[in-house]
Formats: C-alpha cells, sequence, structure tokens
C-alpha cells in the first residue's frame, strides 16, 4: 500500500507539472485552431486549383471607335457641266426626232473628291426634235439632250438642258440669185422691146430668180464624230462611288 500511493502521489506529482506547462484549455485552444487553419487551408488550396489556370483580372482598355465606313453614293447636284464628245454622224437630213445618239463622257466626273464616272463612259442622249430645210421657208433645225451614262454594269438616267441649233441663214445669196436674174431678165427684155420690155424683163426675170431660190433647199443641220457638246444638268443625280 505504501508503494502504491507513493507511486500515485509521484504520478500526481508528475501531472501537476505538466499543467503547470499547459492547461487543458490551451491544449483544446490549440487543437480547435490547429482544426481551423487545416480547414481553411484545404479551402484555400482547393480555390487557388479552381482559380489557378485563369488569368488575373485585366483591366478595361478603351480603345478609339473604328471611323465610320466610307458614303457609298454621291449626288451630282443639278446645274453640273457634263462635256461629251459624240460617236456617230448626225444631220437633219438623215436623222429623225426620237432617235438616240451615242456619245462619251470628256473627262473624269469627280464629285467631292470622289469619282462616279471615269472618263470615256458611255454616254446616250435624245434627239428632241428635226426639222429638215424647207424650199419655202423655215431653216433646218435639231435640238438634242442627254438619257443615260453608264458606269461598269450600273445605268443612270440623265436630266439635261436642250441644245437646239438652226442652220446659217442664206438671205445674202438669195438676194444675189434674185438680183442676177432680174438683171438677165430687163436685158432680154430691152433686146425684144426697148424700154417697156425691159420693165417686163425686170419683173418676169425677179420672179424666176424667186423660183430659182425657193426650189434649192437650204444648209441642214450636221455634226461630225468626235464633235464635242456641253450640257448641263437639271436635276440632281445620285451615283456609286467607284473603288479601285
Amino acid at each position: 500500500m505504501i508503494e502504491v500511493q507513493r507511486t500515485f502521489e509521484e504520478g500526481a506529482q508528475a501531472g501537476t507539472g505538466n499543467q503547470a506547462s499547459t492547461t487543458p484549455q490551451e491544449q483544446i485552444g490549440s487543437q480547435v485552431d490547429d482544426a481551423v487553419s487545416s480547414i481553411v487551408e484545404n479551402q484555400v488550396a482547393e480555390a487557388s486549383n479552381l482559380v489557378g489556370d485563369k488569368p488575373e483580372k485585366q483591366h478595361a482598355v478603351f480603345e478609339p471607335a473604328a471611323p465610320p465606313p466610307p458614303p457609298a453614293t454621291a449626288v451630282v447636284s443639278a446645274g453640273t457641266i457634263l462635256e461629251v464628245r459624240l460617236q456617230q454622224y448626225l444631220s437633219t437630213k438623215t436623222n429623225q426626232a426620237g432617235e438616240t445618239f451615242e456619245a462619251q463622257l470628256e473627262e473624269d466626273l469627280i464629285v467631292d473628291g470622289e469619282l462616279l464616272a471615269p472618263a470615256w463612259s458611255r454616254v446616250t442622249g435624245r434627239l428632241t426634235h428635226m426639222k429638215k430645210s424647207g424650199k419655202v421657208e423655215g431653216r433646218a433645225q435639231m435640238g438634242m439632250a442627254l438619257q443615260k451614262i453608264f458606269v461598269g454594269d450600273e445605268e443612270y438616267s440623265l436630266k439635261s438642258n436642250i441644245l437646239e441649233y438652226e442652220a446659217a441663214g442664206t438671205i445674202k445669196e438669195d438676194a444675189k440669185k434674185i438680183g442676177i436674174a432680174a438683171g438677165a431678165g430687163a436685158l432680154i427684155g430691152a433686146i425684144a422691146g426697148g424700154k417697156k420690155g425691159a420693165a417686163i424683163g425686170t419683173a418676169v426675170g425677179a420672179g424666176a430668180g424667186t423660183g430659182a431660190v425657193l426650189a434649192t433647199p437650204g444648209e441642214e443641220v450636221e455634226f461630225k464624230i468626235e464633235h464635242l457638246f456641253q450640257f448641263t444638268l437639271e436635276r440632281d443625280t445620285e451615283m456609286k462611288i467607284v473603288r479601285n
């Protein structure tokens, strides 16, 4: 009994010494802290595995807005002058009102620095009216206006002013012819019957001269190939911009 009691006391004393260094509460608290730390470390590790391959958060970069696309069309304003070169022969003697004629654009058509139709683009026009020279009255007349312009696969309707032409007059030539005929008649009349015959001959000669003039057609209006015309547009025309 004495041995057992002594051993117990020694054990108690030994236990008392350990408690002095670490209390049960402290031991429990330490164990709790270790458990919490372990849990937190595990959660952090799992989170790191989930987001480890993802890039770091990037700051938004503001780039300047792209410029607007260039316009696809432009407008040829009324009042624009188009110079065209005729591609066929025209005459009041052979052509009729309502017929079309062929021409080519003489220079590039450019609006606000944009090319709408290159030089030599096909242009068509219409003969608005046609009048042949007359034997009794009226000079030959021709009227024309632009109708269309063709650019690649596109075609555009045009409205231009009407160019009107009239044959040159022959008044002086007619007067000369009448005077010559009258003088010849007077000479013939004088030979035939003196002064009275001369007067009659003058009248007859004048009439004959007039008849000769009226029976002679006046000049025709005609234009040869390569003739240049300038037309003025009377209506705005929207056309596509030609891209290279």
